[in-house]
C-alpha cells in the first residue's frame, strides 16, 4: 500500500489530479456561484415580463370587447328596434354579436332593466334592474365591465360586458354581454405556450377567473391565500419565492395588476421546475470535472517516465491559466509522451474555457425567454385588429345612415378615424419590432408630407382649441420610412396633451449646412407648461415621461430619439423661451439630407437659403 502511494506512477496521477482538476474544479465552482445568481435574476425578471404581458394583454382584451359591445349597441338601428319592439331584429343583431365567438350568451333589456331579447340563452322577461350591470349603464349612460362572477345561466366564470342603448340622449336599454372566459383562456393557456400552464387570473376577491384546473374555474376557487395573490390583489407588482402551504411545495410566484379591473395576473410555477437552468448547468459541470478526472488519470497513467520536469512546467502552467499566459511554460514541440500530455493540457484548458462560456451563454438563454412575450404581442393585434374591423365596419354602416345629424355624423368619423389609428399604432409596433430585430432598409421620404399627416391625424379633444401653425415646405427629401410621420405625430400628440386649453403650435422647417453636408432642421414649439431643464435629459430614457404618467399610445420620446438616429439624425429638447422652461417647450429634429437630395442642390440654384445650424 505504502510502495504504491510512493510510486512514480501514482504520484503522478496524485500531483495531476491536484494541479489541473482542483483549479477546474474551483474556477467551474465560482463561476457557476456566480452566474447562477445572475440566471436567478434573469429568470424572475422573465415570470414577471410573462405576468406584465399577460396582464396588459387581459386588460386590451377586456377593453375590446367593451368597445365591441358599445359599437353594436350605439348603432340607431338598434335603438329604434328597442323602442318599436322589434324581437326579430334585435334576435338577428344579438346572434350577430354572439358569432363573433367572444361571448357566450349576449341579451338586451329595456329602460326598466327587463330583458327583451336574449340569445342563445333564452331569459327573456328576467328583471336584471338589480344586476349592477344593467342598472350602473341605465344611470350613467356609459359603459361597463363587471367583475368575474360565477354566471346564473351557464354556471362558469363570467365577466359581463355592457352598453347603454341611447335615444334622444336617453338610455331605452342596454347590450349585455357574457365574456366567454374558456373563450379568453385558450390563447393564455395555449400549450405550445412555453410555461403558459403556470398561468392564472383572479379576481378582485381572489377568485379564480382563468386557470389550467378547469374545475377550479368552474367554481371560482379562492386562492387569495396562494402565492403572490395577496400582493397582486393590493395592485403591487413583482416576484416572490415562498413555501405555499395550500400546494405543499415551494413556489416562485410573479405577479401583475389589471388595475383599472381590480384583476391580477399571477405566474406561479414550482422552484425546482423554474431553476432547471441552474440545475442543468450544475449537472453538465459535474459531469464536465468527471470527464476531466479521468482524462488526468489516463494521461498521468501513460507518461509517467521522465515525468517530473514536465510535472514542473504543468504546475506553472496551472497557475498561470487564469491569467491566460499558460501556454509559454508547455513543451508543446515535443514529438513523445510529454509532448501529448502537454497538447492535452493545452487542449484540455480550452475545453474549461469553452465551459465558462457555456456557463455565459446559459444567462443567454434565459433571457431569450423574453421572446415568448413577441407572441403576446402577434396575439395582441391578431385580436385587437380583428375586434377593430368589426366596430370599423358597423360604424361605417352607421355612417352611411342620412338620418343622422352633423354632429353624430362627426362623432362617427371621428370614431371611425381613431379607430384606424389603433390599428395604424399596432402596425407600428410590428414595424418597431421588425427594426429593432434586423436590418432597417432606408428609403426616400418627404419631411413635409409626413408633417402634413402628422398635423391631419393629430388629435382635437373636447375643451380644447388647438391652434397648428404650418407652412408647407414641399421636397426636403430624407432617408428615413413611413415611421418618421410618427415622430412628428408623438411630439405634436404630447404638445396637445400636456398643454392647456388654448394650444399653439408652430412648426417650422429649414435648410442647414451641416459640417459641410446639407441637412434638414424640423422645430415643434408649443405654447404648454413647459420641461425643467433638469427633467430634459431623462425624457430620452427608456420608459421614463418626466413628471407626467398615464397610458399615452404614441412611440414615446425614447422610440422618438432611437427612430430619428436610425435614419441618420439627432433630436434636442429646448425652452420655446430661450432662458424660460415656462413659457413652453420646443424640440428640434435634425435630419440629413438624401443624397439625391442634396445632389440636386450642389448646382448653386438651392429652392430656400443654406443656413448654419
Amino acid at each position: 500500500m505504502i510502495m504504491g502511494y510512493r510510486s512514480i506512477r501514482t504520484q503522478a496521477i496524485i500531483i495531476m489530479i491536484v494541479i489541473m482538476v482542483v483549479p477546474i474544479i474551483l474556477v467551474g465552482t465560482i463561476s457557476t456561484i456566480y452566474y447562477r445568481d445572475i440566471i436567478r435574476q434573469n429568470i424572475w425578471e422573465d415570470t414577471l415580463d410573462q405576468a406584465k404581458t399577460v396582464a396588459s394583454f387581459s386588460g386590451h382584451f377586456v377593453d375590446s370587447a367593451l368597445l365591441f359591445i358599445e359599437s353594436h349597441a350605439s348603432r340607431s338601428s338598434i335603438s329604434e328596434a328597442v323602442e318599436t319592439g322589434d324581437r326579430a331584429f334585435l334576435t338577428d343583431e344579438v346572434r350577430q354579436v354572439q358569432d363573433a365567438g367572444i361571448f357566450y350568451n349576449v341579451y338586451v333589456t329595456d329602460a326598466s332593466g327587463t330583458v327583451i331579447i336574449s340569445y342563445p340563452y333564452d331569459v327573456a322577461g328576467r328583471d336584471d334592474s338589480d344586476k349592477p350591470w344593467v342598472s350602473s349603464v341605465l344611470a350613467n349612460k356609459s359603459g361597463y365591465v363587471s367583475d368575474a362572477v360565477v354566471s346564473p345561466i351557464g354556471g362558469q366564470p363570467t365577466v359581463f360586458v355592457s352598453a347603454p342603448i341611447m335615444r334622444n340622449e336617453t338610455s331605452i336599454g342596454v347590450m349585455v354581454g357574457s365574456l366567454d372566459l374558456y373563450y379568453y383562456s385558450n390563447y393564455i393557456l395555449n400549450p405550445n405556450i412555453t410555461g403558459s400552464r403556470y398561468i392564472y387570473l383572479v379576481n378582485r376577491t381572489g377568485n379564480v377567473m382563468i386557470h389550467t384546473n378547469r374545475s377550479y374555474m368552474d367554481v371560482m376557487q379562492n386562492m387569495s391565500g396562494y402565492a403572490g395573490v395577496p400582493q397582486v390583489l393590493m395592485n403591487k407588482e413583482g416576484s416572490v419565492e415562498q413555501f405555499s402551504y395550500e400546494e405543499n411545495i415551494h413556489k416562485l410566484a410573479s405577479y401583475s395588476p389589471i388595475p383599472r379591473y381590480g384583476w391580477g395576473v399571477i405566474v406561479s410555477l414550482p422552484s425546482d421546475i423554474a431553476y432547471e437552468p441552474i440545475n442543468q448547468a450544475t449537472r453538465w459541470f459535474a459531469v464536465f470535472t468527471s470527464i476531466m478526472v479521468l482524462i488526468v488519470i489516463a494521461i498521468a497513467w501513460v507518461s509517467s517516465a521522465n515525468i517530473v520536469n514536465p510535472l514542473l512546467h504543468m504546475t506553472r502552467a496551472t497557475r498561470n491559466m487564469p491569467y491566460g499566459d499558460y501556454r509559454k511554460d508547455l513543451p508543446l514541440d515535443r514529438q513523445d509522451e510529454v509532448g501529448d500530455l502537454a497538447r492535452s493540457f493545452d487542449q484540455m484548458a480550452g475545453d474549461i474555457r469553452e465551459s465558462q462560456q457555456k456557463i455565459v451563454s446559459a444567462r443567454d438563454q434565459a433571457e431569450e425567454e423574453k421572446n415568448r412575450a413577441e407572441l403576446y404581442v402577434d396575439i395582441l393585434g391578431h385580436d385587437i385588429n380583428n375586434l377593430n374591423q368589426t366596430a370599423l365596419t358597423s360604424l361605417e354602416l352607421v355612417e352611411l345612415n342620412n338620418r343622422l345629424s352633423p354632429d353624430d355624423q362627426t362623432l362617427i368619423r371621428r370614431a371611425i378615424a381613431s379607430i384606424k389609428g389603433s390599428a395604424g399604432i399596432i402596425e407600428n409596433v410590428r414595424k418597431i419590432q421588425e427594426f429593432t430585430s434586423g436590418e432597417l432598409h432606408l428609403d426616400n421620404v418627404d419631411i413635409d408630407d409626413m408633417i402634413r399627416r402628422s398635423i391631419a391625424e393629430s388629435p382635437r379633444p373636447q375643451g380644447k382649441t388647438v391652434i397648428i401653425n404650418y407652412r408647407p415646405k414641399p421636397g426636403m427629401i430624407t432617408r428615413g420610412t413611413p415611421l418618421l410621420k410618427e415622430v412628428f405625430s408623438n411630439i405634436i400628440g404630447n404638445s396637445i396633451k400636456y398643454s392647456g386649453t388654448e394650444v399653439t403650435i408652430d412648426i417650422d422647417v429649414r435648410e442647414i449646412m451641416d459640417d459641410g453636408k446639407i441637412s434638414y432642421e424640423v422645430a415643434i414649439a408649443d405654447n404648454g407648461q413647459g420641461i425643467p431643464d433638469e427633467l430634459k435629459p431623462r425624457l430620452f430614457r427608456r420608459l421614463e415621461r418626466g413628471t407626467k404618467t398615464g397610458h399615452g399610445k404614441g412611440l414615446g420620446l425614447y422610440i422618438v430619439k432611437m427612430l430619428v438616429e436610425r435614419f441618420g439624425g439627432k433630436v434636442e429638447i429646448t425652452n420655446r423661451v430661450p432662458g424660460d422652461h415656462t413659457k413652453g417647450t420646443k424640440i428640434l429634429i435634425w435630419m440629413p439630407a438624401a443624397e439625391k437630395a442634396a445632389a440636386g442642390r450642389s448646382d448653386g440654384s438651392p429652392p430656400g437659403p443654406r443656413q448654419q445650424p
